[in-house]
């Protein structure tokens, strides 16, 4: 009994950094500024300057994010914190972080 609890234990820590949410910044080395999780299989692309719905997946360590109409994303998890773009033109590093602000505040 006690063997199947410790298995049933790690089984449920494993599927817990297995997932990722919250917002991940770029430091602008791509085309995508951010991505932000906001479900279990859905995630907000932020893609010059527009914010486009797309679908993941989790696929061993990599994640795959479509937004459709051809835009596949995948992002290598290298921690909790850190995801890395993987392609010529998503070559960036994103950390966990604010989101980035698209409304332009007006001065007094």
């Amino acid at each position: 009994m006690k063997r199947i609890l410790v298995i049933l234990f790690a089984i449920v820590l494993f599927a817990s950094c297995s997932r990722v949410s919250g917002t991940y910044v770029s430091d602008g080395g791509g085309l995508v500024e951010q991505i932000e999780f906001v479900g279990k299989n859905s995630c907000v692309l932020t893609y010059f300057g527009m914010k486009l719905p797309a679908s993941y997946r989790m696929d061993n360590g990599h994640i795959v994010a479509d937004a459709g109409q051809n835009l596949l994303v995948m992002f290598k998890v290298q921690d909790s914190n850190t995801l890395i773009g993987e392609s010529e033109w998503n070559n960036a590093i994103y950390r966990k972080g604010q989101p980035i602000s698209n409304s332009q505040e007006s001065e007094p």
